[in-house]
């Protein structure tokens, strides 16, 4: 069982005798942002519970922040820093990028049989939805000419309808509506420029007045991710559930399309926006993959 030498430790400048009194054989419990515990941990190092995080999720290690805790102190700690020893008297969280203070962008391009489409502007907050087809009931005395009015937050992914890009960066959104880390998916952005889709099979259509494209025997919805540097076969393909898709690589490009079964891979769309667009880090450097 793990125990203090020192009641009032600070997680910022803990004593050594507290750090001697940790048993290094009892596991250490990781919580999420959200105030769950994720998994028990037998390590006295932040790198060695990094690496066991990244292993677990099945994401890079480049990518992982452990947060470190008490009633009065709060440090982040990402790989790129020296490895030091787990403060015992913190609570330990795991995050991922991109979080407040990231702000990173990635190439987005669509492509179907009838040409590329235009890079859109983020849709309007307020959308009224109709009625169904049967109408308002016979006892409703409202004269109201939708069936309710649905809200689309800003979240802090979506474009500056500039040059393909997409755009993140969870400290513009307001609380209420801030995603980060894992939660910051394709999805976020599809919701943010007005595309509509569904999984299972893929359908997608980038207005309401225009019909679905879905994926069928001939034809399907494919998305390409190059990661930055990467100049000939993609990186990552995903055939369902693009929502999902993580918006975390910073100038990586994704490129989705709507063709035959049969077409070859397409080559990583032309354009190169670290040319006009930075990258920003809550401290540091923003990472790439080359950590893992």
């Amino acid at each position: 069982m793990r125990t203090l030498s020192v009641a009032l430790a600070c997680c910022v400048g803990v004593s050594v005798l507290a750090f001697l009194s940790l048993d290094l054989q009892d596991p250490v419990l990781v919580w999420t942002p959200q105030g769950h515990p994720v998994t028990a941990v037998s390590a006295s190092r932040l790198m060695a519970v990094a690496n066991t995080l990244a292993d677990m999720y099945q994401r890079p290690l480049a990518f992982v922040v452990l947060e470190e805790s008490n009633a009065t102190d709060t440090r982040r700690w990402t790989p790129s820093q020296d490895d030091r020893p787990l403060d015992p008297s913190c609570r330990l969280t795991v995050q991922w990028r991109p979080l407040v203070g990231d702000h990173v962008h990635l190439s987005w391009t669509v492509e179907t049989p009838s040409g590329l489409w235009p890079m859109p502007h983020d849709r309007p907050v307020l959308e009224d939805e109709p009625y169904d087809t049967y109408g308002k009931g016979p006892h409703c005395l409202s004269n109201a000419t939708s069936a309710y009015t649905k809200v689309w937050p800003h979240t802090g992914v979506h474009t500056h309808c500039f040059m393909g890009a997409i755009h993140v960066h969870p400290y513009s959104a307001p609380r209420v509506f801030r995603k980060e880390g894992l939660e910051v998916t394709l999805g976020l952005f599809f919701d943010s420029i007005g595309i509509r889709y569904h999984s299972a099979p893929v359908r997608i259509k980038s207005c309401d007045p225009c019909p679905y494209l879905t994926s069928n025997a001939s034809h399907h919805w494919v998305l390409y991710q190059w990661f930055d540097g990467t100049t000939g076969a993609p990186d990552r393909v995903w055939f369902d559930y693009l929502d999902r898709v993580w918006l975390v690589d910073a100038y990586s490009s994704l490129l989705l399309r709507y063709a035959s079964r049969d077409a070859a891979i397409p080559p990583r769309p032309e354009g190169n926006i670290k040319e006009a667009l930075g990258k920003h880090a809550f401290q540091g450097e923003y990472p790439d993959r080359g950590l893992e």
